[in-house]
């Protein structure tokens, strides 16, 4: 079995799990949202598919994204092979419903890339969210790489001598380096600057498997620092259930163990928002 099969045979599986599914994007568009909070202005990018050849499908966006970090910006430009300021600003609260054979003129063709997605439900069960949980590269793209055209067979062909090799001089080995994971840098920034409490949940469910999943991350944030979601406090509510789950995982998990994590989470919550008095929120409940 191929790798391609074995992938499309693993993604199929994966979607049918609710685990998560693949799009290809060829197109996107770019508006901009104003953040209540402080009116900051964020630019947002529309990812559509291919049109089938029907016109069924393909007139909706199959994800959004909101550009909040830089490192947002120099993924999507690396993978689409557009800068996010040559796309036009199209003037709309919500994406645009495309036309089939009509293209708006804030529109723009992208290299071909793939969307890794995960739907979110809310409590009633309704599709809400859907979490980019990463870039891929599409077969599309590398088929799609313009070729040089062939030189006139009556062109003369100029032969250039090489030039003489230099003298070789020691190069001492570099040092290794160590990188991070960039899959877990990935998730605990994610967290960090998500403005959705489903979404920070998630993400720091990967970032820390001490939680096991979104709904652990839920129930102990709302233990340790309350009810109410602050986004701007996401980069403290990060360190402090990092330090939750170190705590919890050399204690033996006891009552006693909660309440030492609880204190440490509490701790580095605080300092990393440089505010020994800053609130927490109800501190209490059951481990």
């Amino acid at each position: 079995m191929s790798d391609r099969l074995l992938e499309y045979k693993l993604d199929l599986i994966a979607e049918a799990l609710n685990v998560y599914r693949i799009e290809t994007v060829t197109a996107v568009m770019r508006r901009q949202h104003v953040t209540p909070e402080d009116g900051t202005i964020v630019d947002v990018l529309d990812f559509f598919p291919a049109w089938n050849e029907w016109g069924t499908y393909g007139k909706m966006k199959v994800a959004h994204e909101y550009l909040d970090n830089d490192w947002q910006r120099e993924r999507f430009e690396k993978f689409a092979g557009v800068k996010v300021n040559d796309i036009p600003l199209y003037e709309g609260q919500t994406a645009l419903v495309r036309r089939f054979g009509v293209t708006h003129k804030c529109e723009v063709a992208v290299r071909p890339f793939r969307l890794m997605l995960q739907p979110r439900k809310d409590e009633n069960g309704n599709y809400d969210k859907t979490l980019i949980l990463r870039y891929l590269t599409s077969p599309q793209a590398r088929q799609n790489t313009p070729q040089m055209p062939p030189a006139p067979a009556t062109a003369p062909v100029r032969v250039q001598t090489p030039p003489p090799p230099e003298p070789e001089t020691a190069v001492p080995p570099a040092a290794p380096r160590t990188q991070p994971n960039p899959i877990e840098k990935d998730w605990e920034l994610e967290a960090a600057n998500s403005s959705d409490p489903l979404m920070f949940d998630t993400a720091l469910a990967k970032a820390v498997p001490w939680f096991k999943d979104g709904n652990g991350v839920q129930q102990f944030r709302e233990v340790i620092f309350g009810d109410a979601f602050q986004p701007q406090h996401t980069p403290a509510y990060v360190r402090g259930l990092q330090a939750y789950a170190r705590e919890r995982k050399a204690a033996n998990g006891n009552r006693e163990a909660h309440n030492r994590a609880k204190t440490k989470a509490i701790e580095a919550f605080r300092t990393e928002l440089g505010d020994s008095s800053a609130p927490v929120g109800v501190v209490g409940g059951a481990a």
